[in-house]
């Protein structure tokens, strides 16, 4: 997934590839959604296997589950970061259209 979002590039400047971007992170974010089961289902089945091990048994499902954690939540908040600015950049497209349509 994070491949994915980086592979999206950097945020348009023109309206056709912005408009292209904000369809391709709708796509992206359907994609991501649907792993957010596996994400929650793997939590539940690490703390399920550490309830019932000894301190260095747990240690070593812990960290790679922090890992984890940490890069599902970098995802999510890459997701929403692009997604603002996509938004953004629509609005702004969008306003100078109806000023040009003014003229």
């Amino acid at each position: 997934m994070d491949e994915k979002l980086s592979g999206l590039g950097p945020i348009a400047t023109d309206t056709d590839t912005a408009k292209e971007q904000i369809e391709d992170l709708k796509a992206l974010k359907k994609e991501v959604d649907l792993h957010h089961v596996d994400i929650e289902f793997l939590n539940q089945q690490a703390a399920y296997l550490m309830k019932d091990c000894a301190p260095e048994q747990a240690s070593s499902i812990k960290e790679p589950m922090a890992d984890v954690a940490k890069r599902w939540d970098n995802l999510i908040h890459r997701l929403g970061d692009r997604n603002v600015c996509l938004m953004y950049i629509s609005q702004i497209f969008d306003k100078t259209l109806g000023l040009i349509m003014l003229l």
